[in-house]
């Protein structure tokens, strides 16, 4: 059974209660202070919680995780193999109205939430929030949790999505399609059964067209200020068509009411919060960020994952970036990023360097390049700025003499790998695509027992791992066929 979280059951039910014409408490509210957590059995939180339950208080400031919602969450599962599309769909409540940037648009602001919440295992930043248009020119295609906001204004819910622009959004096969309609409808005193009607159309296109299971939440918004809402049909009976329609389609439709939570700060009143433009119906940057916070609320969305850094103090041993050409036995460090003069040695001559970096030689040798180091922490890090098309090219941290054990980073024509060598075995601990890799700035870290891997600065890959002994020696070394590919940016750290 879903955990059930009731807070402030000052409710209303018909026309009665604080926001009911006579400004009376509704029929089986408790206390503004009242607070119950039902855990399993919502029976557990006592008579108070059965009976505010009993008495249909859902929505009326009722916190609760429906079933359905496994859909979303079971889709972020796999946002570390495929990607996650999550789409927006309605009027300009939805298109982000009048938040002076895209910053600051609640649906904007949730995707970074959710985002920060559900990380790649890669920690690369998953992409920005996108238009409609923009995602069907360039489909979502990597990984991760993907935001497309098909938002237009001034949409009613019989356009807010054509034939033409539902079947694009259908094509990008989104898990979660929030529907956020109605404003306008109501402004206009669009009959409900036609606004029903239409958003069950537009679901039964999506469900149809789709090749991925879809939620569908429908949001019912909070009420406009202006004088043009006014008419013979309350905001109420809209919200209340938008949960019919949830409940007649129970496995993958689910209904928000957000209006009980925009009355109890004064939306639309007073507007102590200024959540209101002064236009009294788009949301000003702090209604938006109101929005996200509710949202976030009611998905069961956590807080940001934590993320664990390693405090450390680097000492430079030595730099390198090869830009004059030799032979690479013999060469003296260049020192381009600080640190003392080391001697490379390489007898096996494997390895010449020009202003491009480092490359292997045409011989097919296998052979290592590089300087005794001793430390029982250090990181070494370097830039492939191509990667071979055969064999691998290694950047060695504690290799030992026979060159059997070493921690290594791996470039090869299938992308990068962090690599431990334990008696001669290599095992890869991770590992990323050629496209992925990319010519960014890879660090390979050992740090009091803690493997981990930076690029361009941030942790990507963290395990313990203390099989292979500290010291012993740092470089470069190649397969016998690794006669392309080029390497430079080369340091070692010692930390402390």
């Amino acid at each position: 059974m879903a955990w059930t979280a009731i807070k402030d059951l000052t409710g209303r039910t018909g026309e009665e209660g604080p926001q009911g014409k006579d400004g009376q408490p509704g029929t089986g509210s408790v206390p503004a202070d009242t607070f119950i957590a039902a855990t399993l059995d919502p029976d557990a939180a006592g008579s108070l919680a059965k009976a505010a339950l009993d008495k249909n208080l859902k929505g009326k400031g009722v916190r609760t995780f429906p079933t359905q919602l496994g859909i979303m969450h079971a889709a972020f599962a796999l946002r570390n193999d495929r990607p996650v599309v999550v789409a927006g769909a309605g009027s300009s409540t939805m298109a982000g109205y009048v938040a002076s940037n895209a910053a600051s648009q609640w649906f904007n602001i949730l995707a970074a939430t959710i985002q920060a919440a559900y990380p790649l295992v890669t920690r690369e930043t998953q992409p920005p929030t996108r238009t409609l248009a923009e995602a069907v020119a360039v489909p979502p295609s990597s990984n991760g949790i993907q935001f497309v906001n098909a938002g237009l204004p001034g949409t009613f819910a019989t356009n807010y999505l054509t034939s033409t622009t539902g079947g694009q959004l259908a094509a990008l096969n989104p898990n979660v399609v929030m529907h956020m309609i109605g404003a306008n409808d109501w402004a206009a005193d669009v009959p409900v059964s036609t606004y029903k009607a239409a958003i069950l159309a537009r679901i039964a296109q999506l469900d149809a067209d789709s090749n991925s299971p879809i939620l569908h939440i429908l949001l019912h918004s909070y009420a406009r200020f202006d004088p043009s809402a006014d008419g013979p049909l309350t905001w109420e009976v809209y919200g209340q068509a938008l949960a019919e329609i949830a409940a007649s389609k129970p496995a993958n439709v689910v209904s928000f009411d957000l209006s009980p939570w925009y009355v109890k700060v004064g939306v639309p009143s007073s507007d102590p919060f200024n959540l209101v433009s002064s236009d009294d119906l788009h949301q000003s940057n702090s209604g938006h960020a109101f929005m996200a916070e509710i949202m976030r609320t009611l998905l069961g969305v956590p807080g940001p994952a934590p993320t664990r850094e390693i405090q450390v103090s680097p000492s430079r041993v030595t730099s390198d970036v090869f830009a004059t050409t030799a032979v690479l036995n013999g060469r003296v460090t260049d020192l381009a990023f600080g640190g003392s003069a080391k001697t490379w040695l390489d007898a096996s001559a494997g390895f010449t360097t020009n202003s491009a970096g480092v490359i292997p030689t045409t011989t097919a040798t296998a052979a290592f390049a590089g300087f005794t180091i001793a430390a029982q922490s250090a990181q070494v890090g370097a830039v492939c700025v191509s990667l071979p098309s055969a064999g691998g090219l290694y950047v060695n941290l504690f290799r030992d003499t026979a060159g059997t054990d070493a921690y290594r980073l791996a470039f090869t024509s299938d992308g990068l790998a962090v690599q431990k060598r334990v008696g001669g075995t290599t095992t890869t601990l991770f590992s990323l695509d050629a496209v992925t890799t990319g010519s960014h700035a890879y660090v390979l870290r050992s740090y009091r027992g803690v493997l981990s891997l930076l690029r361009n600065g941030v942790e990507i890959f963290v395990r313990i791992d203390s099989s292979v002994s500290a010291g012993g020696s740092v470089g470069i070394s190649r397969d016998a066929t690794a006669i392309t590919g080029r390497i430079t940016r080369f340091f070692v750290d010692v930390l402390g």
